[in-house]
């Protein structure tokens, strides 16, 4: 990679201050912190094909081949003169990419914003209701809960189902728990971030080596993605307030099903964070 910029890494949980945590990093003249970008599945498909590759099997360039996948982040992020990149993706700490991150560098590090999953499922229902068009409601017609349960019910089960998001989000947030991999995570509560936002971000510099930097917590920023509404079907997806201050979530807009099923989908995270 780039030897002027160091990378670093975001995956965790979507509805737990990613955005958020983005704003105030980027504060810091020398952080960039952007939206989410695809590189791990763009170095992927590299990746698995120089698996595929006689020539990269028989010794020839192999080097090179690790060089093409290092330049897709530095092209994309060739016009941003920050010292620091933190590249966004809820998948950055599943195990290939892991393994991909290890080929680029020996010293990862993804920081994680983690947050209860009910209150993530109840965020999201919150939007979805706000929305009519949201990219939720859309896949429900493809899911058999879709035909059968209560509406913020089978919201849950889409959002919960095999192969879909949240579960791919959850399965990277996992490998922490691995003994060769737990060093590289460091998990941001949502609610730590609101209540102790210098104690968290202190938390995360010394995390990522770098110089501390004084933040503000008020008069936060974020600009939108332009078509992120079209995309997503939500029109205030990545809204920042412009002060600091707990989004406020009710649980109690999700059934006793969904509880029941989805409560205890993060107790793994138990023995190194606590929610």
């Amino acid at each position: 990679m780039d030897m002027d910029k160091t990378y670093f890494f975001m995956a965790g949980l979507p509805r737990s201050g990613s955005t958020l945590l983005s704003s105030i990093l980027n504060q810091n003249p020398n952080i960039y912190s952007g939206p989410q970008t695809d590189f791990p599945r763009m170095m992927l498909s590299i990746y698995h094909e120089t698996q595929r590759s006689e020539s990269f099997h028989s010794g020839y360039n192999t080097e090179g081949y690790v060089n093409l996948m290092r330049q897709i982040p530095n092209n994309f992020y060739t016009n941003t003169e920050k010292k620091y990149i933190i590249d966004k993706n809820r998948t950055w700490g599943t195990i290939d990419n892991l393994k991909l991150l290890d080929l680029l560098s020996d010293n990862v590090k993804i920081i994680c914003p983690v947050r209860p999953i009910l209150e993530i499922l109840a965020s999201f229902v919150e939007l979805a209701e706000k929305n009519p068009d949201n990219f939720i409601d859309k896949k429900i017609k493809d899911i058999p809960a879709g035909h059968y349960r209560p509406l913020n019910d089978a919201r849950c089960d889409s959002l919960m189902a095999d192969e879909e998001g949240l579960e791919h989000n959850i399965f990277s947030i996992a490998n922490a728990l691995d003994p060769q991999h737990a060093h590289k995570f460091h998990f941001v509560v949502y609610k730590d971030l609101v209540t102790k936002p210098k104690e968290s971000l202190n938390a995360i510099y010394d995390f990522l080596e770098i110089p501390k930097f004084n933040h503000r917590f008020k008069d936060l920023q974020w600009q939108p993605m332009p078509n992120e509404a079209q995309v997503f079907g939500i029109t205030n997806m990545h809204s920042v307030r412009s002060s600091l201050k707990a989004s406020q979530t009710d649980i109690s807009i999700l059934s006793e099903y969904a509880k029941v099923k989805y409560g205890n989908a993060l107790d793994f995270l138990a023995p190194i964070v606590k929610l």
